[in-house]
């Protein structure tokens, strides 16, 4: 692993005119063993994503915000999208499956500048360290 960037942006903003724009809120990057270490706890992370909280109205589902992990290696670039701030589709999802939030898998990303403001109770209870 070479590195990862994870930039967080804004779904959903009323003052942007055309549907499809983001607007990046924040990022940070991780190198080396911090990026190697980060990837493996996203894959020893539960499959099937989550946790999900359904019956919200679809507007809201998905949440505002969400953080795109630019990963490199020397195998090449991949993405993987990190959602918890909706109703539906949490956790991270790189095109061809997806595996749930853990507090270890989310960390690296969802620290500093990168730091989740407003989370749903279940991804609350799963992202927060309980002592």
């Amino acid at each position: 692993m070479t590195s990862v960037s994870a930039c967080k942006y804004e779904l959903s903003e009323p003052s942007v005119p055309k549907r499809g724009q983001l607007r990046l809120m924040s990022s940070l990057r991780l190198a080396g063993v911090a990026a190697d270490r980060a990837i493996r706890q996203i894959a020893q992370a539960p499959t099937g994503g989550g946790p999900d909280v359904p019956g919200c109205p679809p507007e809201i589902a998905y949440g505002s915000d969400a953080i795109v992990l630019r990963v490199r290696s020397a195998a090449g670039q991949t993405e993987i999208m990190l959602r918890y701030s909706g109703c539906v589709g949490n956790g991270f999802d790189d095109g061809t499956g997806v595996r749930g939030l853990t507090a270890a898998a989310a960390a690296p990303f969802t620290a500093g500048p990168n730091a989740l403001v407003m989370l749903s109770s279940p991804v609350y209870e799963v992202l927060t360290p309980h002592d």
